[in-house]
């Protein structure tokens, strides 16, 4: 990805060539002097067993012997340490030529180059960054829960992921990891996701918003939150009597509630529609009359309907609801 001026480094290599050819030819003519040296003790020890040379004759030849093989191992630690300092001088100049490296496990992903951090010509000291390349095939989200949902999330958990660059069609993540703590001041856990990316569609830096599953149920009863009205300190809906044209308060207990939706946990009475348009006008007990407009029927028949007061004469709009929506999945 880049190379800074190597001169130096390459004349180094080079001598450090020249040096080592040096130490190599010295070992060739010392492998040729003991091959010399032995021969002449040889020659030397049988002239003496013939009596033709003195004792002190033959101790040089072989003091001359056992010198040369000792200056052959010195040469020989030479000549391996040469070729060290050759591998040390190639190292520092293949420094010059900057390269971007994974090791094996972290696979062949698609590798872009993201940032560059100095122009060409430029100067720069030593550990600078100079560039920075990211690997788009398999990238990371971050998220931070609270301590409502922290305890839900686990490692290998499936997380469903959408971006505004491309609406409506969800990716797929695995969390890889959950800290191991909440944070003091905002009392949120990261909570890290593995994304991978074939197509390269995603980039680093793009918003995502994540949708997870931690329980799914089906059967479960469902009623806009705008029709829940407090009345006493109760939770409750307004349920509307076609025979006697009266709409009555009944309580209900309220569990999950995700996008608008609220889950009501009793269910006695799902068979009357349920007000959802001018719940606060009206009270217990109160008679209406209705014309067939637009109201949604428990069997999905769908009529329009408006109130009056048998009372006072002022009008409220209902709207019914009869069996709720089901088979919604909680979401986090």
């Amino acid at each position: 990805i880049g190379r800074i001026d190597g001169t130096q480094y390459e004349l180094a290599y080079k001598q450090a060539k020249v040096r080592l050819e040096m130490e190599e030819s010295k070992v060739r003519q010392k492998e040729i002097a003991i091959d010399l040296a032995k021969r002449e003790f040889e020659r030397m020890t049988a002239l003496r067993a013939e009596k033709v040379i003195s004792e002190s004759a033959l101790e040089q030849a072989q003091y001359d012997f056992e010198r040369q093989k000792l200056t052959f191992e010195v040469d020989i630690a030479s000549l391996e340490n040469q070729k060290t300092a050759v591998e040390l001088a190639d190292l520092s100049w293949s420094y010059t030529n900057i390269e971007a490296r994974w090791a094996a496990d972290e696979g062949g992903g698609t590798r872009v180059l993201a940032e560059r951090f100095v122009d060409e010509g430029e100067i720069i000291n030593q550990n600078k960054p100079i560039a920075t390349i990211i690997d788009v095939g398999l990238l990371k989200a971050e998220i931070f829960v609270g301590e409502t949902e922290y305890p839900h999330f686990k490692a290998g958990m499936k997380v469903s992921i959408e971006v505004d660059a491309f609406p409506g069609t969800p990716f797929e993540g695995l969390v890889e990891r959950v800290a191991p703590f909440l944070n003091e001041q905002t009392r949120q856990a990261k909570v890290l996701i593995s994304v991978k990316n074939p197509e390269l569609r995603l980039r680093p830096g793009m918003f995502a918003r994540t949708s997870v599953v931690f329980e799914h149920r089906s059967g479960v009863s469902m009623l806009p939150k705008v029709c829940i009205v407090e009345s006493q300190d109760r939770n409750g809906v307004y349920l509307y009597d076609e025979e006697k044209n009266q709409v009555l308060f009944q309580p209900v207990q309220i569990g999950d509630v995700r996008d608008g939706y609220a889950e009501i946990l009793n269910t006695e009475d799902r068979s009357k529609p349920v007000v959802s348009i001018g719940q606060e006008m009206v009270r217990n007990g109160q008679y209406v009359r209705h014309t067939e407009k637009d109201v949604e029927k428990p069997a999905e028949e769908k009529v329009r309907t408006k109130a009056k007061e048998k009372q006072p004469k002022d009008r409220t709009e209902l709207k019914e609801k009869g069996k709720e929506k089901s088979g919604k999945q909680a979401q986090g």
